[in-house]
């Protein structure tokens, strides 16, 4: 799979100087999703075609998975929380909401022998790990006794 976040702007788009300078990161996603001049923000390949997710479905998603893990799982500043698996969009909205809340992302590829994804995952000890795929899922549930955590 491939991914990538486009960064080319419209050419109609009026650029509009920030009048006061935002407080955090939050502030910033905010004032640059207030308008929707890309078709697609993520683009991914899905099912043998390329797939996309437009601007604001990306940005709803971000904000829906930081509501979650701040209100459900206690995520807080400063907490790590890792992505386990094949490059999905899930390992950017996770980037993306976990840096909202002031926590540290952390990406783990499938590619890992178990001693190092267990290694990495001691090192950053994430309060919460999500996986891309069953296969993922499968290895963190079979590893879940030598983690120490739930």
């Amino acid at each position: 799979m491939l991914l990538y976040i486009t960064t080319g702007e419209s050419r109609e788009r009026d650029v509009k100087p920030l009048h006061t300078i935002p407080d955090t990161v939050n502030e910033l996603f905010y004032l640059a999703m207030r308008e929707h001049a890309r078709p697609a923000a993520v683009q991914f390949w899905h099912r043998d075609a390329w797939a996309s997710d437009p601007d604001w479905r990306f940005d709803r998603q971000v904000i829906q998975l930081a509501l979650f893990l701040m209100g459900n799982l206690h995520v807080r500043g400063g907490d790590a929380v890792a992505v386990f698996g094949p490059l999905h969009p899930l390992w950017l909205q996770v980037d993306f909401a976990v840096q909202g809340l002031a926590g540290v992302p952390v990406g783990l590829p499938e590619s890992l022998s178990d001693a190092h994804l267990l290694e990495a995952l001691g090192t950053s000890d994430p309060s919460v790990i999500f996986a891309t795929d069953d296969d993922s899922a499968s290895r963190l549930l079979a590893l879940q006794g030598r983690l120490g955590g739930e």
